[in-house]
């Protein structure tokens, strides 16, 4: 009976742990990488942004973005500054942003 009562503790505190560290994983900030290109087809200045979980303001590539590729997560662009305005989801490389309105306009990503 002793044996019993310490497999089922065992099992407690396994199913226990695999929850909290299950937990602690979902909990965490989602972080994507993304390549702007200031021409299309990933020609021209590249500029490297971690979106973590956000950037308000691209800087030198403000408004100059013409190809994008995201790595980790889908991320939504924003045609102005602070997530406002006009907004795209991108999950996959797009080779040129004029296709989708969107050529020279981005100012700011966020994680989706």
């Amino acid at each position: 009976m002793k044996q019993i009562s310490k497999w089922v503790s065992v099992c407690f505190i396994s199913a226990l742990m695999s929850s909290l560290s299950f937990s602690l994983v979902a909990s965490a900030s989602p972080a994507a990488v993304v390549f702007l290109y200031e021409h299309g087809y990933y020609q021209g200045e590249e500029k490297r942004v971690a979106a973590n979980p956000g950037v308000s303001s691209l800087g030198s590539m403000n408004d100059k973005t013409s190809s994008i590729k995201v790595r980790g997560h889908c991320v939504r662009v924003f045609e102005h500054e602070n997530f406002k305005g006009k907004s795209l989801r991108v999950c996959q490389d797009i080779d040129d942003l004029s296709k989708y309105g969107f050529n020279d306009q981005i100012s700011s990503i966020y994680v989706d």
